[in-house]
């Protein structure tokens, strides 16, 4: 019975008691009600035992109202049970409020717990770490039980979410503590790996690539939402949200906290005295291709393949290599110097390539920024101010000879005239250049050499230009005023710059065959440049020449088809002074320019003939003209055939025959077959055109044009009449 009566007890208390907040509340109170109750019954036992004897008849009736009054105490009992039962109904979450006050319970012992683990990491000096992803397990879990928690309390008022926030502040801290660590861990890597502890590294990976993917899960979870539309964020939120979590960008605080690490250990490998030689400081930058080495094979053990881990100790100590070599560079190296320098870079992007297997285009930036060619080149930086000048002078001698024509040009071989300044000086020392450059097999320096002399070229090239429109211009207004035989030095120039185009393919093909890719493009274009400026001054040279002929002809032309051209042979004396001409300059050009000039020529004639029908002072009597024009276009056949195939002159020739037979047709059989305003102009002076017949005969014509819808496909020398 005894038994019975402690576990009753014991019901009783655990029914009273189930809030937490009971023992601060209820507590006093029951204490004082049983108290009471136990010192009623106290007594009533203690009457009863005294007055046992005495009262034992009374004491059956005694024990019946004992009965009863335990009777009403259980039924108190009972209605307290319930009670309680209903106020555990009426509080929300009733269980999950009890598994979180049990958690709140934990949680200072479990910080505690993972702020030993790192303390127990710290006395290995940062080399170590034995409890590195078990701390960083608690941590995750934790920030997790956070997460929800914030969650949760949300809603809630600012102090509740204040006083939810402190009881995480020692977490915070904890995770600080935690990330100094693991940051101090990865600044010390290097040496860690080479003490044969790269394991440690693939921990650090774990973390960073377990971080990694929780931060694209945020990433995504926010993008989903942001797009989101009304209806899917309702039930969102009823299923519950994500718990919010911070973004921690592990994988870039990683890299930088290995670029300070790797630059301290620069830092205290180099030691950068005053009078420090240059030898001495290579030395000191030995160390990097072993330890390379050494972190490849441990890496290599550990990581796949494809991790880019190692790739990035390659850049880091490339990097500060390229830091180092120019704060030696700073310094005051000598002429002697020069060669040891860039004998290092050398040997260093072949230990690169050859020993730790990573190809030079990887390596970047580059050692010496570029300047390992103006290094090279700073032998040679005299000779190309020398060229500058060398140009410079070679352009006041051809300009002066060119000017003077003091005698007929100069011949090669074969008798055509050339400039032995402009086809053999000038890319003698051009061509000096390249080769050495190429023999150097350095492809950034052949490609600076390239634009350095294609730069003095095209100057040369404008320069040159700029004197013979010049001096071309003087022979058109001024012919008495200047030296004779500029035609003849026009063809000198003309087959001079053609003689350079070929000479520069060669250097061209030379070039692209030996040059690395990646400076092909750039060096061709510069080399194609040089080439299309010789080739259009050589074709500006045969087209001034050609000028200065039609300017010599002039008056000649200016007489077509006025009263005197009925009467004289005007065209024959046009002819036979391009024969004199082309009988000059055949045996002393090249065949290639020669053929344009014959070509052009021809084309400027039958673009002269026209303006000339045009002209104010031109008449056409039908019947006088028609033989004359005939007669003038079979001569002009005849001639210019002499020099180019027969057909091809025929073709040029063309549209002068079609404008001859239109311009003598009968009136009613005209029908345009070239632009009408060009049609007008000529009818216009035929003598047999009265104003009413030019004026039926235009409409017409425009009445064909538009009801047959005549297209009018003119030869292209009419869109070069003048409008």
């Amino acid at each position: 019975m005894a038994e019975h009566a402690a576990a009753e007890a014991i019901n009783r208390i655990q029914l009273l008691l189930t809030h937490p907040d009971d023992l601060n509340h209820k507590l006093p109170t029951l204490i004082s009600k049983i108290s009471c109750e136990k010192a009623e019954i106290d007594n009533q036992l203690l009457g009863e035992v005294r007055n046992a004897i005495e009262d034992i008849k009374n004491g059956l009736t005694q024990i019946g109202k004992s009965k009863s009054d335990i009777s009403d105490i259980a039924k108190a009992l009972h209605l307290m049970e319930k009670a309680s039962k209903e106020s555990q109904d009426n509080i929300e979450n009733f269980e999950f409020i009890k598994s979180v006050y049990d958690r709140f319970y934990a949680l200072e012992s479990e910080i505690e717990r993972v702020s030993m683990l790192i303390a127990d990491d710290l006395k290995h000096n940062y080399k170590n770490s034995e409890h590195l992803l078990l701390i960083h397990y608690h941590l995750t879990k934790l920030e997790e039980f956070r997460s929800m928690t914030m969650q949760q309390v949300n809603k809630s008022t600012i102090d509740i979410r204040l006083i939810v926030e402190k009881f995480f502040q020692k977490l915070d801290k904890t995770w600080d503590m935690f990330e100094d660590f693991l940051w101090k861990l990865v600044e010390n890597m290097v040496e860690i790996i080479l003490a044969s502890q790269g394991g440690l590294l693939i921990k650090v990976l774990k973390i960073i690539e377990y971080e990694e993917r929780e931060d694209l899960k945020e990433f995504e979870y926010l993008d989903f939402k942001a797009k989101a539309d009304s209806a899917t964020l309702q039930q969102m939120k009823a299923l519950g949200e994500r718990p919010p979590r911070k973004v921690k960008s592990y994988k870039s605080r990683m890299m930088s906290a290995l670029h300070t690490g790797i630059a301290n250990r620069f830092k205290d490998k180099i030691i950068m005295e005053q009078k420090q030689s240059v030898s001495d400081s290579f030395k000191k930058l030995e160390f990097v291709i072993d330890e390379l080495l050494v972190i490849h094979d441990e890496l290599i053990l550990r990581i796949p393949d494809k991790d880019p881990s190692f790739d990035f100790f390659i850049l880091e100590y490339h990097r500060n290599v390229h830091y180092y070599l120019n704060e030696i560079l700073k310094t005051n190296i000598g002429p002697s110097d020069i060669l040891n320098v860039i004998s290092w870079v050398t040997n260093y992007y072949d230990d690169m390539n050859t020993r730790v297997a990573i190809p030079i285009e990887l390596l970047e930036p580059k050692l010496l920024d570029g300047n390992e060619d103006s290094l090279i080149n700073e032998y040679i930086s005299l000779t190309k101010n020398k060229i500058e000048e060398w140009i410079s002078n070679l352009f006041d001698n051809e300009s002066r000879a060119f000017i003077n024509r003091e005698g007929p040009p100069e011949c090669d071989a074969k008798g055509i005239f050339i400039s032995p300044g402009i086809t053999v000086d000038l890319f003698h020392i051009f061509r000096q250049h390249i080769e050495s450059t190429l023999r150097s097999s350095r492809s950034k320096l052949l490609s600076d050499v390239i634009k350095e002399c294609v730069q003095s070229l095209l100057e040369f090239l404008k320069n040159m230009q700029n004197m013979l429109k010049k001096e071309v211009q003087n022979a058109i207004d001024k012919p008495d005023d200047i030296a004779i035989g500029i035609e003849y030095y026009l063809i000198m120039m003309a087959n001079s710059c053609m003689i350079c185009c070929d000479n520069l393919e060669e250097i061209l093909k030379k070039v692209e065959k030996e040059i690395n890719d990646e400076y092909k493009v750039s060096s061709s274009q510069e080399l194609k440049k040089v080439i299309d400026g010789f080739s259009k001054l050589s074709k500006e040279c045969y087209r001034m020449l050609i000028d200065i002929i039609f300017a010599t002809l002039k008056p000649v032309i200016n007489q077509l088809f006025t009263p005197k051209w009925y009467e004289g042979q005007f065209v024959e004396t046009i002819l036979v002074t391009f024969e004199d001409y082309y009988s000059d300059f055949q045996n002393h050009t090249l065949e290639f320019i020669f053929g344009k000039i014959i070509v052009e020529s021809s084309e400027k004639f039958i673009l002269c003939y026209f303006e000339q029908m045009r002209a104010r002072n031109s008449k056409f009597k039908i019947s006088e003209c028609s033989d004359i024009l005939s007669e003038d276009y079979s001569n002009a056949i005849r001639t210019f055939s002499q020099y180019r195939p027969m057909k091809r002159i025929q073709k040029i020739f063309e549209p002068l025959e079609k404008v001859i037979a239109l311009l003598t047709a009968d009136k009613k059989l005209i029908y345009p077959d070239f632009p009408l305003i060009f049609l007008e102009d000529i009818l216009v002076r035929r003598d047999d055109m009265d104003k009413s017949t030019l004026r039926e005969t235009m409409e017409s014509c425009r009445k064909k044009v538009k009801e047959e819808k005549v297209q009018i496909t003119s030869p292209s020398i009419f869109s070069s009449l003048t409008q």
